[in-house]
């Protein structure tokens, strides 16, 4: 489900806030063409064209230099995505991600442990998490390496294939 509404919003607050300088929000990907329309709407409204760089659609070979390019991921979906992929990957390339915990981002993004969190939609929670960062950003690398531990030590193909093959054998096991 489209979210990033969400972020333009909080970026808006911040720069209300007077953060304009501390913060840039890169949103990758495309999506329905009225809501596309809506997010640049938003940014011209708030007058975050120097804060906001809307993309489009970048090629998956393309984004591990996107993230190189960055600090924080934001995620703020609103989907219970049962594998929010782009979480694991940005994790994996040590990025600390600031996201929500809907569907399978919940097994992975533990507030103040792996992460950052607030609740799908809700911009102030956003907006909180966001001045934390740029007030702590000692928090940045620390997060981030933590996460990135998280995934290299739980979220493996290893570890995947045993949970298949065990419930397998369970599934076979009750026949």
């Amino acid at each position: 489900m489209w979210s990033m509404h969400t972020a333009i919003s909080a970026i808006g607050l911040l720069s209300d806030r007077g953060y304009g300088k501390q913060l840039h929000l890169t949103v990758v990907g495309n999506g329905h063409p009225a809501y596309e329309r809506e997010l640049h709407r938003m940014v011209e409204m708030h007058d975050l064209q120097r804060m906001v760089t809307l993309t489009g659609r970048v090629p998956p070979t393309r984004m591990p230099a996107v993230f190189a390019q960055h600090d924080v991921l934001l995620f703020p979906s609103i989907y219970r995505e049962p594998l929010a992929r782009t979480m694991q990957e940005a994790m994996l390339s040590g990025l600390l991600v600031v996201g929500t915990t809907t569907g399978g981002s919940g097994e992975m993004l533990v507030d103040g442990a792996t992460g950052l969190t607030f609740p799908a939609g809700d911009v102030q929670q956003l907006t909180s998490q966001l001045t934390r960062v740029t007030r702590e950003p000692e928090l940045v690398p620390t997060l981030a390496q933590r996460g990135q531990t998280a995934m290299l030590a739980h979220f493996t193909l290893d570890r995947f294939t045993d949970d298949i093959d065990a419930y397998l054998a369970e599934v076979v096991g009750r026949a």
